[in-house]
């Protein structure tokens, strides 16, 4: 009777073992949300789960692999980060988690948006097509914290600051006019017009031999000088003509560092700098740099002379734009060695905005 007794309870012992070893622990699955304007943060709530899915609602869903996160050990994290909606409804999140069995649970919770059309800034503005160039913008975006404004004009375009801007353009040609509304989001607009009632400009040209070639190639529309002030590796700007000549990947830019445009902070001052820095006759090849563009490639053997200097009045293209500009003609000659010469006269102008 005693042996029987004893050999019950071994019974007893290994089936409690056993039962204690192929036990599968139970798999926890729920979320918590954190929500705000139109994101939600969802925070994972794993337990014994090896993998789990996660769907917003929207379309958008997330598969993971729980074993590199250790939410197997029941740790709640946050790996997912911030989640936007882009429309403004009712959203189901369902959060499904997998054990090493393949069992799951399913757990979902519901969420509202209602942020993004109240908060979301509308794009938008009329046109008005006047003579001889004219262009008037109205403004007409709405919830918007800031505006960007600004055309394009051939090979280039101009930012303006002003909200209901009128552009004077001095060329005929398809220009785009551009804003984009800023706020908690961004919306944009841009039409396209083609100015047919303008006078068109003088044209910059070159005129001699371009690397073996005699050539004599004006500006146009699509390819215009361009007036740029240049940052030199955040020290000074100095002022930077180019494209001055473009045909294929063919091109010349000036540069002169007599022109530090960094101290520069208003269209007269520009104007005044470069009236008094540009002067007739033969110049300093200190003073400025001339380059051969795509590649870029600087001389270092190059004869620069002004042979004349004209003031004009200037269309404003962009608002901020001075209502004077410069002419000037050069005579260059540079020599790039093996890629070979340029040497010739050369009419540019000169903007100031």
């Amino acid at each position: 009777m005693k042996n029987l007794f004893y050999l019950y309870c071994i019974l007893l012992l290994f089936s409690c073992k056993e039962k204690d070893i192929f036990n599968t622990p139970e798999l926890v699955v729920d979320f918590e949300t954190i929500q705000e304007f139109n994101y939600v943060k969802v925070l994972n709530r794993l337990r014994n789960a090896v993998k789990y899915d996660l769907d917003y609602g929207d379309g958008t869903k997330i598969i993971a692999d729980t074993t590199l996160h250790n939410l197997s050990l029941g740790v709640i994290i946050n790996w997912d980060g911030k989640h936007y909606y882009k429309k403004d409804g009712n959203y189901t999140i369902t959060l499904t988690g997998y054990d090493k069995n393949g069992k799951s649970k399913t757990v979902s919770k519901q969420i509202v948006i209602n942020y993004v059309n109240q908060n979301s800034p509308i794009a938008d503005f009329s046109i008005e097509l006047l003579d001889d160039g004219v262009v008037k913008m109205k403004n007409l975006s709405k919830n918007y914290s800031s505006l960007e404004i600004g055309t394009s004009v051939g090979n280039w375009g101009y930012n303006t600051n002003v909200e209901n801007p009128t552009f004077i353009f001095d060329m005929n040609g398809k220009y785009t006019i551009r804003l984009t509304a800023n706020g908690a989001f961004f919306d944009y607009k841009s039409v396209e017009i083609d100015i047919k009632n303008t006078v068109n400009r003088e044209l910059g040209y070159f005129k001699g031999e371009w690397l073996g070639k005699q050539i004599d190639v004006s500006e146009s529309f699509d390819h215009q000088t361009v007036t740029e002030y240049m940052d030199i590796a955040g020290a000074n700007k100095y002022l930077l003509l180019k494209n001055i000549f473009y045909r294929d990947t063919n091109s010349i830019e000036l540069i002169n560092f007599k022109v530090k445009s960094d101290s520069l902070k208003t269209n007269e001052m520009k104007y005044e700098q470069i009236k008094s820095k540009f002067k007739l006759g033969i110049q300093n090849s200190d003073d400025w740099a001339v380059s051969f563009y795509l590649p870029l490639v600087s001389s270092k053997k190059k004869s620069i002379e002004i042979l004349e200097i004209k003031e004009v009045p200037q269309r404003k293209i962009i608002p901020e734009m001075y209502d004077k500009a410069f002419w000037i003609t050069y005579k260059i000659n540079a020599d790039f060695e093996s890629i070979g010469k340029i040497d010739g006269i050369l009419k540019v102008r000169y903007l100031i905005y």
